[in-house]
């Protein structure tokens, strides 16, 4: 992906805190240049659950992905401008989760070091990719609370579809 796509591509723009390209700053485009351009297959792993998180984050530029618990159950769906392996790289632990592409999907990986050097030289990067993993966090929850209010509605038709009593 060249650096023109990048500058112009808005998932990059939201975590750069990017308003204006005609102000982007020379170390702001140092570090969009140091951005890696990945793709994955479909079914093709971004992160695994249990890895180490040594090759950083990942920003979902075009497509959609699964997240999966360690038990391999889906807990989110992840799309065009979300951030896939924050948490591990915040917290240096292993991968909590996998996230498994659903469609060829591109993204830019951002190293350990360059999201250290991104935060250092643009403090309101961090503030902007803070904001993204609440709403991101924000999302599971919600979609956890959906499928949960469905399962009850189908759990009460179910009910209500038995017979009051049982004849012998």
């Amino acid at each position: 992906m060249e650096i023109n796509d990048l500058i112009n591509n808005t998932s990059v723009q939201k975590f750069f805190g990017i308003t204006n390209i005609a102000e982007i700053s020379n170390e702001t485009m140092e570090l969009i240049r140091l951005l890696e351009y990945c793709k994955f297959d479909k079914g093709e792993n971004m992160v695994s659950c249990g890895a180490d998180a040594e090759d950083g984050m990942y920003i979902i530029i075009n497509g959609n992905a699964t997240v999966l618990s360690q038990n391999n159950k889906v807990i989110g769906k992840m799309h065009s401008g979300g951030f896939v392996g924050e948490m591990a790289l915040i917290s240096g632990k292993k991968r909590s989760a996998t996230v498994r592409a659903d469609e060829e999907l591109q993204a830019v990986r951002i190293s350990r070091p360059l999201f250290n050097d991104v935060v250092k030289k643009n403090p309101e990067c961090y503030t902007v990719f803070m904001e993204t993993l609440y709403a991101n966090i924000t999302n599971v929850i919600s979609e956890q609370q959906r499928l949960k209010a469905e399962l009850d509605v189908a759990r009460k038709i179910q009910a209500s579809s038995l017979p009051k009593t049982l004849n012998n």
